[in-house]
């Protein structure tokens, strides 16, 4: 039996090569994001053209999102036919599901919100938010702008709020909308998990 293992680990080869790290090893990830300089505050860029195809990043934060908050993951991508300008359109938008009605929700997204817009260890505001390369985040009739340097503003998509959905409202999830560069994984916060 031994001699059969030893052919088997020579044909396969070692495991760690050949399988990614589980979704739990963040600690190598968190070390070597706050090893690398941190981003600037994201600009503004919205959607210009039709790419809907799931960007790594936006992947990646989703699946962050869920295993640590709950929650379960809303759409990525959008049908270029569907109506606006959407950085879902081009795959670097994220909807994390989630319902302003409910105690529970509303708890996990402010501890979400309270750790992506926390200074870091040196001082730095919004560092984990800058490093994940969010451009705005959009919940519950508010939104919070990279460009603005998340200083939390009103979201009123309608005239009046009784005239909206809770979608359009953003009372059922919560919308991610990631930089160019946090769509790919690019930015620092990434490192190990793309």
């Amino acid at each position: 039996m031994p001699a059969l293992l030893t052919a088997l680990a020579v044909l396969v080869g070692p495991a760690v090569a050949t399988h990614p790290a589980p979704a739990g090893a963040a600690a190598p990830a968190v070390a070597e994001a706050a090893a690398r300089p941190l981003e600037a505050y994201a600009d503004y860029d919205g959607q210009t053209r039709c790419a809907p195809r799931a960007k790594p990043g936006a992947k990646a934060l989703q699946r962050w999102l869920v295993a640590t908050y709950g929650g379960s993951k809303g759409p990525i991508s959008r049908a270029c036919s569907s109506g606006g300008q959407s950085e879902h359109k081009e795959g670097r938008a994220l909807d994390w599901t989630m319902d302003a009605t409910r105690k529970a929700d509303r708890r996990a997204v402010r501890r979400f919100l309270d750790d992506v817009l926390a200074d870091d260890g040196q001082g730095r505001a919004h560092a984990k938010a800058r490093r994940m390369g969010i451009m705005y985040i959009i919940w519950d009739d508010r939104i919070w702008r990279s460009y603005d340097r998340f200083a939390v503003d009103d979201y009123r998509p309608c005239d009046r709020p009784a005239d909206c959905s809770k979608t359009a409202r953003h009372r059922d999830h919560v919308h991610v909308s990631l930089s160019r560069a946090g769509g790919r994984g690019d930015t620092s916060w990434y490192a190990g998990r793309v």
